[in-house]
């Protein structure tokens, strides 16, 4: 299989392409335990609801007012997440969950922002 680097990758949020130093996905099920007497002594799982939160971060820029009232928490906001160049897309709405501002006097200052997904993500085919 081949490898892909990062760079070519990121985040489309609506129409908004923003430039990011990084960004992860995690897809989950919400599995329910149905152990009972008849599961042989081993643990029964059942397939629950299916959900993703996204994190991503970038620098702190001249566009304040853009990122702060596009990922204004409690919104929802429709994400794209590209991976590397060519390696697919994750796409889905996500409802935005937290921005944070980090501010180191010796480093660029950063931002980043968690969104839950509110409906299907659709994945890399």
């Amino acid at each position: 299989m081949a490898k892909q680097i990062g760079m070519g990758g990121g985040v489309t949020a609506g129409s908004t392409e923003c430039p990011v130093t990084e960004w992860t996905i995690n897809v989950n099920n919400d599995t329910q335990d149905v152990t009972d007497t008849g599961s042989g002594g081993w643990q029964a799982m059942l397939a629950g609801v299916n959900s993703a939160e996204t994190t991503f971060t970038a620098f702190w820029g001249g566009a304040v007012s853009v990122l702060s009232t596009l990922f204004a928490i409690g919104t929802t906001v429709p994400i794209t997440l590209t991976v590397g160049t060519g390696g697919g897309v994750f796409a889905g709405s996500f409802v935005i969950k937290t921005f944070s501002v980090k501010n180191n006097a010796k480093t660029p200052v950063e931002f980043s922002c968690t969104g839950t997904s509110t409906g299907a993500v659709t994945m890399p085919s």
